[in-house]
C-alpha cells in the first residue's frame, strides 16, 4: 500500500473596497479589513496497524494477461497464493512482499497443469541471497540480463529465475504437470520482464513493527532449549532435525529475519519417535486466523488469545505476534507450558 502526502494549499484573499466621494470632487479612500481564508487541513498520513505491502508494483503490472499467456502457451488466471499452515509460512507476506500466482485451473503439478509464481521481497540482503544461491535451493545459471540474475532452465515442464537488485530480491517459476512443455525461451523472457520492472522500482516502504513486539530469533535455542523441551512436553534428548534455513527456509532469501521469524522441529534420540515443533512470527497475528479450522478450541489465560486447531497444534496471539507449538502426544497443559516458555524467550510480558 502506498501513502501520499497531500500538501495543504493556503490561499490568502484580500478584499479592498474603494469608496468614491462626490463632494468637492475629492476622492476619499477607505481600506476594508484584510481577511485571510482558512487554511486547508492537511490530510493525515495513514498509520499502519498491521503488515503492509512494501513493493511499488502489482501482479498485473508485472505479468499482464497479454504477456503471461504467450510466455507460457497457456490460458492462465490470477489466483490467491497459498501458504503453509504455520507462522513462518507467512514470512514473505509479513515483511511486505508481493506474492503472485497464476494458474490454468488445475492443481499445481497435476497432469496438464501450468502454474506461474512470482515473489518480490523488499530489503532482501546480500547474505540471504548468497546463502540461497549456494544452498540446496539455488544452483541457477548466471544470466546476462543483469548483475546477480540467474536462470533455472526448463526441465520436464519447469523453469524460472531468481535475482537480487537494489532494495529487492525476486524469484519466479513456471511449473507444468505431466504432458506440459514449457517453451525453451520462457525462463529468459520471464526474467527480462520482471527484472526490468523490479530493478527500476523506488526503495521499499518502511517495515511495520508493533509496539510492544515479540523479539523473534535466528536459531532454535531462541525458541526453546533441549532442557525446556524435556521439561514441558517430555521430549528427552531433543536434537534439531529441521530449521528455517537452507532447503527448509520458508521465505525468499530468508527475508523473514527482518522481523525474527523462525521455526524448528526437534526429534528425540530416546526410545520413541516423538518430535516437537515451534514457530514464531513477530507482527504476524493477523495471519493466525487462516489456520483456525472448524473444531478449534479456545485456550484461556495464554497470551492475548489462543486456540488449538484441528491438527492439535496450539496457536498463541501475543503482542501482535503469532506463536505455534506442537508435540507428539502432548496434552493441552504440556503445550501451554511450552508456549509459555517460547513467549518468555521472545520477550513477551503480559500487561
Amino acid at each position: 500500500m502506498r501513502y501520499r502526502r497531500i500538501a495543504a494549499v493556503i490561499i490568502a484573499a484580500v478584499s479592498i473596497a474603494t469608496l468614491t466621494g462626490c463632494a468637492a470632487a475629492v476622492a476619499v479612500k477607505t481600506n476594508a479589513p484584510v481577511v485571510a481564508a482558512p487554511s486547508a487541513t492537511p490530510t493525515p498520513t495513514p498509520v499502519a496497524t498491521g503488515p503492509t505491502l512494501r513493493v511499488h508494483t502489482t501482479c498485473d503490472e508485472l505479468m499482464p494477461a497479454a504477456i503471461i499467456q504467450p510466455l507460457t502457451g497457456a490460458n492462465l488466471s490470477p489466483v490467491a497464493r497459498e501458504h503453509t499452515m504455520n507462522p513462518t509460512g507467512y514470512g514473505n507476506a509479513r515483511v511486505g512482499s508481493l506474492e503472485c500466482e497464476w494458474s490454468n485451473g488445475k492443481p499445481s503439478g497435476a497432469d496438464g497443469s501450468v502454474t506461474v509464481y512470482v515473489t518480490v521481497a523488499p530489503d532482501a540482503t546480500r547474505d540471504g541471497f548468497e546463502y540461497f544461491l549456494n544452498g540446496e535451493s539455488g544452483g541457477g545459471t548466471p544470466s546476462t540480463v543483469g548483475p546477480d540474475t540467474y536462470l533455472v532452465h526448463p526441465s520436464s515442464g519447469f523453469g524460472g529465475f531468481f535475482f537480487l537488485t537494489s532494495g529487492y530480491g525476486a524469484s519466479g517459476y513456471i511449473v507444468g504437470g505431466a504432458g506440459t512443455t514449457v517453451p525453451p525461451t520462457a525462463s529468459q523472457s520471464f526474467l527480462e520482464r520482471v527484472y526490468g520492472i523490479v530493478s527500476a522500482l523506488p526503495a521499499p516502504d518502511s517495515l511495520w513493527k508493533p509496539t510492544p513486539d515479540l523479539r523473534g530469533t535466528t536459531d532454535c535455542d531462541g525458541l526453546a532449549t533441549a532442557d525446556q523441551l524435556a521439561a514441558t512436553v517430555g521430549l528427552v534428548s531433543a536434537r534439531v532435525s529441521k530449521s528455517d534455513d537452507g532447503e527448509y527456509s520458508t521465505s525468499l532469501f530468508d527475508v523473514d529475519r527482518q522481523v525474527g521469524g523462525y521455526n524448528c522441529i526437534w526429534t528425540s534420540d530416546g526410545p520413541s519417535n516423538a518430535d516437537a515443533r515451534v514457530a514464531v512470527l513477530p507482527g504476524g497475528a493477523v495471519y493466525a486466523s487462516q489456520v483456525r479450522t472448524d473444531g478449534a478450541r479456545d485456550i484461556s489465560g495464554l497470551g492475548d488469545s489462543a486456540f488449538i486447531g484441528g491438527d492439535g497444534d496450539l496457536n498463541v496471539i501475543a503482542a501482535d505476534g503469532w506463536v505455534q507449538v506442537g508435540a507428539t502426544g502432548a496434552t493441552d497443559d504440556q503445550l501451554v507450558a511450552l508456549a509459555q516458555v517460547v513467549l518468555t524467550n521472545n520477550g513477551y510480558m503480559r500487561g
